[in-house]
């Protein structure tokens, strides 16, 4: 069933690229059905449309019935131009001890060329399934979009046997309206509040620019990704003892690499939660060739061990996370709140400079963690490499506080 949903389901995904010129063809598909196992389980669509291909009828029917061995679909799959692709309904029906139907409505491919593809939408899922001797659950989304995609050394990748060589290029991709409730069958339904995992996701958003294969600019921004845990469950009763009802998490991200200097400029990546606070990480990367992004298997490996590291920052803005924390440990040891502080307080201010070796900097920087536990409103480090960049070669080398603190200057500020 697995390979017959895969092959399908993204079959508008996978057919792409061909050598020579397209023939034009068109096809219309009706009442296709897919069997996916003993069980019974299949897959079904209603109708599928394929406009100006090149594909014959055979080689299609061939692709979808799962007679093609392996190599023979990944050839099929790696000669297709199509203008168009559209399904407007695509069933999966699952059958044998687990049960469900989840519908896909109306996937749109268009423009495929070679591995490259204009577009792929789907504009919603539905899905009921019952997971036996846990309950019923469900799952529905919003449209998932793609734009100005580039699959195809994923499919020569495929072709040759190794996905990992497989580099995708894709100009923008989003992603709204998740919602998927599935149930725990270590939780009684009975239990107050039911035994349902709740999963949310109000919003995924990227984009990229490109020199050629070279990503330039890379934008993204995730919101409202939300967990929630049954109440008698053990993850809920983790996440009550923490003083959390839920999580709701959302993250932001921008990156921009320039060739010519072989820089890449980490502006921003931030995770961030509600009630908790936000956490944010830049950095300035060098000696990065384009390899090191676009290279394939021990290639880029290579490529990123011959990169170094500037500068790295990290800002936390607490609001509320840290209370929590120091809450449920104090709880955990039978001790009051403020007391657990203190003790942290002098701990990092008494600790931390011998850790450090004694170096002068160390004061500072624990009077600065020391002043956070105290009073957590936000935290600063910076690290800069005194001098020359420092290699991601000699990092090993760095373990040693006194051969670090060498090499990099550590910077510390708390609640300003």
């Amino acid at each position: 069933m697995r390979r017959a949903f895969l092959r399908s389901a993204l079959f508008p995904v996978a057919l792409l690229s061909i050598v020579g010129p397209a023939l034009a063809l068109d096809h219309v598909l009706e009442n296709v059905t897919i069997k996916g196992g003993a069980d019974g389980s299949e897959l079904a669509i209603p109708r599928m449309e394929i406009t100006e291909t090149n594909l014959t009828r055979a080689e299609i029917n061939k692709l979808l019935s799962l007679d093609a061995s392996a190599d023979e679909a990944n050839a099929l799959a790696g000669r297709l131009q199509a203008k168009r692709i559209s399904i407007p309904q695509m069933t999966l029906i699952a059958r044998g001890d687990d049960t469900g139907t989840i519908v896909i409505s109306n996937q749109l491919v268009v423009n495929i060329d070679k591995g490259r593809f204009e577009r792929i939408s789907i504009d919603g899922i539905e899905g009921k399934f019952l997971i036996k001797e846990a309950g019923a659950g469900s799952l529905s989304s919003g449209p998932i979009v793609m734009q100005d995609g580039d699959f195809s050394k994923m499919l020569d990748a495929a072709r040759n046997g190794d996905m990992l060589d497989g580099v995708a290029k894709l100009g923008a991709f989003s992603w709204a309206g998740l919602q998927m409730n599935f149930p725990d069958k270590d939780t009684p339904r009975t239990a107050v509040g039911g035994n349902l995992y709740k999963i949310g996701l109000a919003s995924l958003k990227g984009s990229t620019t490109y020199a050629g294969e070279v990503p330039l600019k890379s934008v993204g921004a995730l919101e409202g990704m939300t967990f929630v845990a049954p109440l008698a469950s053990e993850a809920g009763r983790a996440l009550a003892s923490f003083g959390y009802e839920k999580l709701d998490v959302g993250m932001t991200f921008e990156g921009v690499y320039d060739p010519a200097k072989r820089a890449y400029s980490l502006n921003d990546y931030t995770i961030s939660g509600v009630s908790a606070g936000a956490l944010k990480f830049t950095g300035a990367f060098g000696g990065l060739e384009s390899k090191a992004l676009v290279g394939e298997g021990d290639e880029r490996l290579n490529a990123l061990s011959r990169g170094d590291v500037s500068a790295l920052t990290l800002n936390y803005v607490d609001r509320g996370l840290f209370g929590k924390a120091l809450g449920f440990y104090a709880s955990s040891v039978g001790k009051d709140v403020e007391s657990v502080r203190s003790e942290w307080a002098m701990l990092v201010t008494g600790l931390l400079p011998m850790l450090m070796g004694g170096d002068p900097a160390s004061l500072k920087i624990a009077e600065s963690l020391g002043a956070f536990v105290r009073d957590p409103k936000s935290l600063s480090v910076s690290l800069k490499a005194k001098g020359a960049p420092v290699r991601f070669l000699d990092a090993p080398t760095l373990a040693d506080p006194s051969a670090f603190l060498a090499k990099v200057d550590v910077a510390v500020t708390a609640n300003k």
